[in-house]
């Protein structure tokens, strides 16, 4: 009895709805929320570093899937951006007392 409940149960899940399409699975639905969390966040890391915060980062992903290499290079840019933005002004503002140096 126990096994011909847990098939039913099953059939349920796969039932179409009303508007013809399958249900997704619970754990694909929680996918899918967790890839839209992490999106949200690295677009908010964007925007902030649109508004001149260059510190801005992507923190606590650690996979190695598309979302991953997105989030790295996301992290690497603003790296290089920040890294090249405080060289140019510590390069100005040595220029600018006329501090200048020869290799």
């Amino acid at each position: 009895m126990h096994c011909e409940t847990q098939v039913l149960e099953q059939q349920e899940v796969k039932r179409p709805h009303s508007n013809g399409s399958r249900r997704a699975p619970a754990n694909k639905e929680r996918e899918q929320q967790r890839v839209w969390d992490w999106v949200r966040q690295a677009a908010s890391v964007c925007e902030r570093a649109r508004a001149g915060d260059l510190q801005a980062r992507i923190l606590g992903y650690s996979g190695d899937d598309d979302l991953g290499r997105l989030c790295t290079a996301i992290n690497d840019l603003l790296d290089i951006t920040d890294a090249f933005v405080r060289e140019s002004r510590a390069s100005l503002e040595y220029a600018s007392q006329g501090r200048f140096f020869v290799a």
